[in-house]
């Protein structure tokens, strides 16, 4: 039992993990680029405006540049919520009064 347990918290784990979305781009040894963004060997930037976020850090010998999503995403809802947008994040509101939170489940993810 404790070894079920133990696998089953392990799949748990890299199932939540592999929700993320993350890619890399080959930096230029100097610098590493991504869009209009130019950043210095060991420098991060943030992209903290919604609805999508994310963060990318240049590598240490400027080799590569790997970003990762840091929005949270809703992928179901009960019928009686909506989803509002607040910053990188969706919130799930009570659809009759969306100053209340969504009863009842709702799932998400990262990325």
């Amino acid at each position: 039992m404790e070894r079920l347990i133990r696998v089953v918290s392990i799949f748990s784990l890299l199932y939540a993990y592999s929700e993320a979305v993350c890619w890399a781009v080959r930096g230029y040894g100097h610098c590493c680029h991504y869009g209009e963004i130019t950043l210095l060997p060991g420098q991060s930037y943030e992209n903290t405006t919604g609805p999508y976020c994310y963060q990318c850090i240049c590598s240490g010998d400027g080799d590569s540049l790997r970003c990762c999503g840091i929005s949270r995403i809703i992928t179901s809802l009960p019928d009686t919520c909506e989803i509002i947008q607040e910053g990188c994040h969706q919130v799930a509101v009570n659809k009759n009064d969306i100053s209340k939170p969504c009863d009842g489940p709702v799932a998400q993810v990262v990325g």
